[in-house]
């Protein structure tokens, strides 16, 4: 056969090849069909709501339009389905609670304990905790929990730090815009303090049954900083304690100690610390907290900087409506745990500085008023006649009269009745610029009136410096105080040996060495077949 005759137009085929060529366009039609069911499946499987299914492409139109026609149908049916599955998911995505690796997390919002998958599917419901001493469903222990600093926070979680690997009891504590659970060995703590002892074996908040250990450690005074510092101690978690944390960092640890009756468990710190506060003061006057640095030296007992810190605390406080001594921030002093000693030491310092103040200023107002008397202390020229002398007094009375209206102390108010700062009081006093008589075309130096005045800054300076020696009392109160905490010096309280000679005080110093929380005891309750057993062993090791 020729070529011309091999050429045959695309139209002219015969009927039995039309035949097998529609019969081929169905069969492909069907194995589309299952292309397609075979790509839907996977795309609702994967929650794909907006999946496109890929189809073979032919050089038919025909086959392609029918191709593509089904491909539409299916594609519409399954992107409904899989959007209402995708829903599902989402929803029940929410609802699974984040599980931190190497961590205990625990659920805020339901404040329950989150399982990992194996413990959710064996463990019943959770139990939603009230009070102090809770019970909670167990929580999934890890063999080495990782430090909660050491995990990146989750919105809704909080995570429990163990400090021993047979901690039993949860702590709940409040740190900064988070809850927290410190996980404590409950006989360490109670060895470590009095008052943990009573709290776990007096019957307050016994160990339940079943589910966690809790008690809430939320008060105010119950600072985490202090908190975490004392179980890290009494857990012997050594490497973790700051070398010379700052005066907020103390404050915070000698408020926990205070209140929990365990500042011999700072003993070994105490020599560093004090190196540390006295660095903190001497490097940073202006940012330290006097108030804060008064409690934890009478915490701790560091004499030096309490009584150098007295007078500034005093110079600072305030009187409220009800007549109660309020610190620099506006807090009453009676609730901050200082003894009524302290408090009426700080609130005599301070009414003897106002008194100082006002003083400075009403004396010259008072005598310079009197034109019965001389005005020499104000004005010192020696060489100035009664008319200069008089003028000199005049302008300096003027002076002082707008002064005093300008800064609100007209009238003079009484000490008794001022219940402002004297930090404040002294700022006014010291700004009042009085104006005294000057000689006309004089140079200052040859001008006998440049001497003049009330001296009423440097009086004013003169009445807010100085430190507040304290009492005898008090001084006896601080010694006990630094032996127990481990700051006692005899270098330390040497300053202050004349106070005690002059003023003795009628207390006694605490016999730390027969208390067992501070030194060993003797026990003499041991059974006789016990002490025979030690004394054989004696003879056996001496022999």
């Amino acid at each position: 056969m020729s070529s011309a005759d091999s050429a045959v137009p695309l139209g002219d085929v015969t009927n039995q090849e039309t035949g097998q060529h529609n019969a081929q366009i169905a069969d492909d039609i069907k194995s589309s069909d299952a292309n397609i069911a075979t790509s839907v499946a996977p795309a609702i499987e994967h929650k794909s709501a907006d999946a496109t299914i890929e189809t073979p492409i032919t050089t038919k139109v025909e086959k392609e339009s029918a191709i593509q026609e089904d491909v539409e149908t299916s594609a519409e049916s399954t992107e409904s389905e899989g959007i209402k599955l995708d829903d599902a998911n989402i929803e029940t995505a929410n609802t699974e609670q984040p599980v931190a690796e190497d961590a205990t997390d625990i659920n805020v919002a339901e404040n329950t304990v989150t399982h990992t998958a194996d413990d959710e599917k064996s463990s019943g419901p959770p139990v939603e905790p009230t009070n102090a001493g809770e019970c909670l469903a167990p929580i999934a222990e890890e063999s080495s929990p990782v430090p909660v600093q050491d995990v990146k926070p989750k919105e809704g979680v909080i995570k429990a730090m163990s400090y021993h690997r047979d901690s039993d009891l949860y702590i709940k504590v409040k740190e900064p815009n988070e809850l927290k659970f410190y996980k404590v060995w409950s006989a360490t703590i109670a060895a470590a303090s009095p008052v943990w002892r009573k709290m776990i074996y007096g019957g307050e908040y016994p160990r339940p049954e079943t589910g966690l250990w809790i008690i809430h450690f939320l008060d105010e005074d119950d600072y985490w900083f202090g908190l975490d510092i004392v179980f890290s101690i009494a857990h012997y978690k050594f490497h973790e304690i700051p070398a010379r944390p700052d005066v907020d960092q103390l404050f915070e640890v000698a408020h926990v100690a205070e209140k929990y009756e365990c500042t011999h468990l700072l003993v070994p710190y105490m020599e560093k610390w004090v190196d540390g506060l006295n660095w903190h003061c001497i490097m940073k006057p202006g940012r330290t907290d006097d108030d804060k640095t008064l409690y934890l030296t009478w915490v701790f007992g560091e004499v030096r900087w309490f009584s150098k810190v007295l007078s500034k605390v005093a110079n600072k406080a305030t009187i409220d409506d009800n007549g109660d001594l309020l610190d620099a921030s506006g807090r009453p002093w009676k609730n901050q745990g200082l003894p009524n000693a302290l408090l009426d030491l700080i609130s005599s310092t301070r009414m003897r500085t106002i008194e100082k103040l006002i003083e400075i200023i009403e004396v010259p107002h008072h005598e310079l008023m009197d034109v019965t008397k001389p005005a020499s202390d104000f004005c010192r020229s020696k060489d100035a006649t009664d008319d200069t002398k008089q003028a000199c007094r005049y302008q300096q009375l003027g002076s002082l009269f707008g002064e005093l209206t300008k800064a609100g102390l007209v009238p003079i108010p009484k000490a008794a009745d001022y219940k402002g700062s004297a930090t404040d009081l002294a700022t006014k006093v010291a700004n009042v610029k009085v104006i005294c008589f000057k000689i006309p075309g004089s140079a200052p130096h040859l001008d006998s009136h440049w001497n003049c005045g009330i001296k009423n800054k440097e009086k004013a300076e003169a009445a807010i410096s100085g430190n507040a020696p304290p009492s005898a009392q008090l001084i006896q109160q601080l010694k006990d105080r630094a032996e127990k905490s481990g700051a006692y010096s005899d270098v330390m309280f040497y300053d202050f040996k004349e106070i005690e000679e002059r003023d003795p005080s009628p207390d006694p110093m605490d016999d730390l060495h027969s208390d067992d929380t501070h030194y060993k005891q003797g026990d003499d309750d041991v059974p006789s077949h016990h002490a025979g057993i030690q004394f054989i062993k004696k003879r056996t090791i001496n022999a």
